[in-house]
């Protein structure tokens, strides 16, 4: 294939920074783009929020004809061709199965006018044989396959509709071909480079580790799961947005709506949900207007929000390699932020009979091939015939049958067989086991992630190939700092708060409430002394799993922390403290009465700056109980003025990071959470 003459890395850069508007190349985008512009095939791994698009986007610019995308997100597909629209300089369109005739009519116009530069096109499409006639027609300068990784027959996201592309990339030689996945390991990259036949190409893998995220896997039971949740996005509340993962549809509905009533601004997304509801709630999480996302795996694809602070996998993930793309989406700006498992053995018993499931019998998928009639059959009514087949079974049955050639599409979309006696037939199901045996493997290897006492991180990017020391410890995650314990007392520190704040009324009716009749009550105590009406009340036993001791430390904690008289809606009295030089005593005695009484609800919503904070929890610690809220404020004054000190240390108060101690509330003690934090700055 003839060549141009090479545009030089100062002109790249220049396109760059006038299409594009970024500055500098990230690692490996410069070296791709040269590749692929000199006309040599290339592999690209780059970690989530790499800029892989970037990587075939600048060269349609600049080369002649139309480039077509492989893409098998369509919500995706369109973002990309929106965004890229909008620059102006060349079009882009799009081909996939929700458009209509005319606007797939209209977007092969534009190609063949030579206004189009990129095409995008779902996968599937390739299955019918005159669609692909219709794109070797259009003789592109470059082919791209994203999420290459779906071409893996064992991988985690296998496609099968990525199968026909070998086939494509051999008739559109000598086009270049670019693959860009962000996540393969040394094995999966050696099968797409094989599988596609990929000719003397140019690799490049990014490094996996991104710094600025901390790993945490926080082991806990399915009760304590919501208390963690909770915790973790109000350690971040007003810090970015958060992402939460879940495993099924039910579930991001359900914990979307009991974060709404907790007050954090949370929205579901999954495929359950009509197109106009998903672009809806994606809006309202990318205005942050709904900080919290609660999503299945879809959710995030292709989306590039920078300050996405904290993403947690409720359950864990079946995989590593979508664990650390959809991990991958926190942090992109390169601020501080954390990607969190919660693990539960409960969940791994749910992941066994998920991929149980997963797979048909040899009897299901010899009368599926029974079903199907040599004169054509539609998916609908595959759908309709088997419906003891779920839609995961019926496409992994027609994969195993399309592999071996049993069966195939024709240009109407239905599916046919040969006309023969089915029983005739001999299918193997060899290669369909041998992907379930390879989907096993893949979940204990994350269960030993979750379970694995040294490095999250190592292992992580072990996982991936990258070699590190024997022993290596990144400083940075659970397992090197902080441990799990620190969530769990904090999670139990705030349910029990929430509980009491909740309940105070009905707890304290027969009188002054005890830490350890409060204590009974968290623990689901089965003492004949507890009123009877406690044992109906939501969240009665809600750490039943702490140990005694516990939970009296926890009562003891939150009665001292939330003791404030109801009748006035929550005040702290505030000591007088008089300065020693006698000129401001009418200043300091206004100002003390001011904050004398001041309501604990409006303290809460305070914002107190990390360094301040720290600065009075240290202060408090070293006074070991020995200062009031004034004569903390009083040592913070050389950095601010008196009455913003004052409110901060109220405020570190009201938030349940001091409590006042017995002698008259005068004084200040570090509360279990004040600690905790103290601990792990």
């Amino acid at each position: 294939m003839t060549t141009a003459p090479q545009p030089t890395p100062e002109a790249l850069k220049k396109v760059l920074q006038q299409e594009f508007g970024f500055a500098e190349f990230r690692p490996g985008q410069l070296e791709l783009i040269q590749a692929v512009l000199s006309g040599r095939d290339a592999l690209g791994v780059l970690p989530t929020g790499g800029g892989k698009s970037l990587i075939y986007q600048l060269p349609a610019m600049m080369m002649p004809g139309v480039a077509v995308v492989v893409s098998p997100l369509i919500a995706l597909m369109k973002d990309q061709v929106d965004a890229f629209n909008r620059r102006g300089r060349r079009r882009a369109a799009a081909l996939h199965s929700n458009q209509s005739a005319e606007d797939a009519r209209k977007a092969l116009a534009q190609v063949h006018s030579g206004e189009a530069a990129l095409l995008y096109v779902a996968p599937e499409r390739f299955e019918f044989a005159g669609f692909r006639e219709r794109v070797l027609a259009l003789k592109p300068t470059l082919f791209v396959i994203d999420e290459a990784h779906c071409v893996n027959q064992w991988g985690y996201d296998f496609r099968p509709s990525y199968l026909a592309l070998k086939e494509i990339v051999a008739a559109l030689r000598p086009a270049p071909v670019l693959t860009l996945t962000a996540t393969a390991t040394p094995a999966a990259r050696r099968e797409i480079l094989a599988r596609l036949e990929l000719i003397k190409p140019f690799v490049f893998v990014g490094p996996f580790d991104r710094p600025n995220l901390r790993f945490e896997v926080h082991p806990c039971t399915a009760q304590e799961k919501m208390q963690y949740l909770r915790t973790i996005l109000n350690v971040s509340r007003g810090q970015g947005s958060h992402l939460v993962y879940v495993g099924r549809r039910r579930d991001a509905d359900e914990i979307a709506a009991a974060l709404s009533r907790a007050g954090f601004g949370a929205v579901a997304y999954h495929a359950g949900m009509d197109a106009q509801a998903r672009r809806k709630t994606q809006e309202a999480w990318l205005s942050g207007d709904k900080p919290v996302a609660v999503a299945t795996v879809a959710f995030g694809m292709g989306i590039d929000k920078p300050d996405v602070r904290t993403v947690v996998h409720y359950q864990h993930p079946s995989s590593l390699e979508a664990y650390y793309q959809e991990a991958g989406r926190a942090g992109r700006d390169g601020a501080p932020s954390q990607c969190i498992t919660l693990y539960s053995t409960k969940d791994v018993s749910l992941a066994h009979f998920f991929l149980r499931n997963r797979y048909p019998s040899r009897d299901q998928v010899l009368e599926l091939y029974a079903r199907i009639s040599p004169q054509g059959t539609s998916p609908d009514g595959l759908r309709l015939t088997s419906d003891e087949l779920s839609d995961e079974q019926l496409n992994v049955a027609l994969h195993a049958l399309a592999e071996q050639r049993h069966v195939w599409r024709d240009e109407d979309g239905l599916f046919r067989r040969q006309d023969c006696d089915p029983s005739s037939v001999y299918i193997s199901l060899n290669n369909l086991f041998a992907r379930k045996k390879a989907d096993y493997k893949r979940l204990e290897e994350v269960i030993r992630y979750c379970t694995d006492t040294d490095c999250h991180r190592t292992h992580l990017l072990r996982y991936f190939g990258e070699p590190l020391p024997e022993h290596h410890r990144c400083g940075n995650c659970s397992a090197c700092s902080g441990g799990t314990d620190s969530l769990r007392e904090i999670a139990s520190l705030e349910e029990a708060g929430r509980l009491f704040k909740e309940h105070r009324s009905i707890l304290e009716s027969g009188g002054p409430l005890s830490p350890t009749f409060f204590a009974r009550f968290l623990g689901a105590s089965t003492s004949k002394k507890l009123p009877p009406k406690w044992r109906k009340l939501r969240g009665f036993g809600a750490l039943a799993g702490l140990p005694k001791e516990q939970l009296q430390a926890i009562a003891k904690t939150v009665m001292e922390t939330k003791a404030v008289s109801p009748a006035t809606g929550g005040t702290l009295k505030i000591p007088r403290v008089w300065p020693a030089r006698d000129s401001e005593r009418k200043e300091r005695e206004s100002q003390e009465a001011k904050y004398r009484s001041i309501a604990a609800d409006e303290l809460k919503k305070r914002k107190v700056s990390r360094a301040s904070g720290l600065a009075i929890l240290r202060l408090a610690s070293e006074a070991n109980g020995a200062l009031s809220p004034a004569e903390i404020a009083k040592r913070l004054t050389g950095d601010k003025n008196y009455e913003e000190a004052l409110s901060d240390v109220l405020a570190m108060w009201a938030k349940g990071y001091l409590s006042t101690s017995s002698e008259a509330g005068k004084k200040l003690n570090l509360t279990s959470l004040g600690r905790t934090t103290l601990h792990k700055s």
